[in-house]
């Protein structure tokens, strides 16, 4: 079980530059949608989606954060 834990979230993010962040907030934002839209419509690729997360994610310092 994932618990939140908003003071390490808030550490963890701090010393991420303005790139990563907004990486971050895209990817906070859009996965669940995605997710959703894939299980009520069959369309789209959840596989490409991470691919591209790990792409993006391997490149940065958010990896610190996921």
């Amino acid at each position: 079980m994932i618990t939140y834990d908003e003071r390490d979230l808030v550490g963890r993010l701090s010393g991420l530059g303005r790139e990563s962040k907004t990486f971050f907030a895209v990817l906070c934002a859009e996965m669940p949608l995605y997710r959703r839209y894939v299980d009520g419509s069959g369309d789209g690729d959840l596989e490409v989606l991470r691919g591209i997360v790990e792409r993006v994610g391997g490149c940065s310092r958010i990896r610190a954060v996921i």
